[in-house]
């Protein structure tokens, strides 16, 4: 997990998570990732959410990038 700072008018802070490597719930109890999706002004993101599904609120806007053959992504979004 790593903080980031921002300018942005809403989002003061962006807080980036890798789930990649998480095997076992209990290895990111620590984090108290529930506590930052709470926080005002805190835009979180997971890589990898599926890692850590039992964390992510009902109201979470999924992003997924798809890289296709020809070299362009596609990015579609939502609930």
């Amino acid at each position: 997990m790593r903080t980031f700072k921002t300018n942005h008018h809403t989002y003061k802070k962006l807080v980036h998570i890798d789930a990649y490597r998480i095997e076992n719930m209990r290895e990111i109890e620590v984090l108290n990732i529930p506590r930052l999706f709470s926080e005002k002004g805190t835009l979180v993101c997971i890589e990898w959410p599926e890692h850590v599904a039992a964390l992510i609120p009902g109201n979470a806007v999924r992003v997924s990038f798809v890289l296709n053959a020809d070299g362009s992504r596609t990015v579609t979004y939502g609930n």
